[in-house]
């Protein structure tokens, strides 16, 4: 038997259930059906659990909509959970957790493992990039395909760095570089995840509505705890 999470879309909820999927599972396969683009970092990243493309395991299984079990499977269906706990969408993130009576609390107790060669590569070939050089980071596109995005302001006093999909890379190899940055000016999407997890030298993370799509912050601002954060 395997436990099965239903949360293919979101690479930022796929971080930040890494950790309720390890309580649940206590032990047992996780097997957790994703997007295509993102199987290759995830893979790296959290190497103890069995990614798999999206409709693999047929819809029977991925549509689950409750608490239960499907051929032999526990079916987390932490993709509906705002739904299955009746709460407002400021709540969507943290009722995965709370479906489990869990602490949401815990999701950073699970960190990913880092790709120091590619995070290397793509730092000094590719964006070409010098330890000392000061930088502000930009990222300007949300959603699981990226196809939409918010106008945030370049630097006149230092080179900007604007993120993008670079071909054999992920985001989590995008480490080095927000650690690293002098600012970091952000949409608020899945980078924020991973922003929570490093250490950064920025002395604050300026965050973006996701415009029009949402006009403030609240179903995730509770979660940012790390660093300070200016919010536009």
């Amino acid at each position: 038997m395997a436990v099965v999470i239903l949360q293919p879309h979101g690479l930022g909820d796929h971080i930040f259930c890494i950790s309720l999927a390890h309580q649940i599972a206590d032990r047992k396969e996780i097997i957790w059906p994703v997007l295509d683009h993102f199987l290759p970092g995830l893979r790296f990243a959290y190497p103890q659990i069995n990614w798999v493309r999206v409709g693999s395991l047929g819809r029977q299984v991925e549509e689950f909509k409750r608490i239960g079990f499907v051929r032999g499977h526990t079916i987390v269906p932490i993709r509906w959970a705002d739904q299955l706990t009746k709460v407002i969408y400021k709540d969507c993130m943290r009722s995965k957790y709370d479906l489990y009576g869990l602490d949401w609390n815990t999701w950073n107790h699970f960190t990913f493992k880092r790709n120091h060669d590619k995070e290397a590569q793509l730092f000094s070939d590719i964006l070409k990039l010098q330890l000392d050089e000061p930088f502000r980071l930009i990222n300007r596109r949300f959603t699981s395909l990226e196809s939409k995005s918010v106008e945030i302001p370049d630097s006149k006093e230092m080179r900007n760095i604007e993120m993008q999909s670079i071909e054999g890379f992920s985001l989590f190899d995008w480490s080095k570089v927000i650690s690293r940055a002098t600012e970091i000016h952000t949409v608020g999407t899945s980078i924020n995840y991973i922003i929570e997890l490093l250490s950064i030298q920025a002395e604050n993370v300026v965050l973006y509505k996701r415009l029009p799509d949402e006009n403030n912050y609240h179903n995730y601002d509770y979660i940012l705890k790390r660093h300070k954060y200016i919010y536009t």
